[in-house]
């Protein structure tokens, strides 16, 4: 997850996507980890690629991901970074 956060930081779109979806990949090998734990993830990576391709000033499009975001019970342990971005947005920056 960290070098999620660090390839969205840097804008590094391309890298980000791809880690994303080898992570997608990896997570549906692994038979160890829990549902809960499982799904806390994907969603981490549900919310990654909506904020990777959201246009700031969008304030329709970060609204419902604000909500979204609201509404999700934990999401690894990346909760406060994710709400700060997702404020960075509504304030019309990345």
């Amino acid at each position: 997850t960290m070098l999620i956060r660090t390839y969205y930081e840097i804008e590094e779109i391309d890298a980000l996507d791809s880690l994303l979806e080898s992570f997608r990949i990896f997570l549906g090998r692994q038979k160890k980890l829990s549902a809960q734990r499982k799904q806390n993830y994907k969603d981490f990576i549900k919310f990654i690629r909506k904020l990777s391709r959201v246009i700031p000033g969008d304030k329709k499009s970060i609204k419902k991901i604000r909500a979204e975001f609201d509404k999700s019970e934990g999401i690894v342990s990346t909760d406060d970074w994710l709400k700060e971005k997702i404020e960075a947005l509504e304030k019309g920056r990345k």
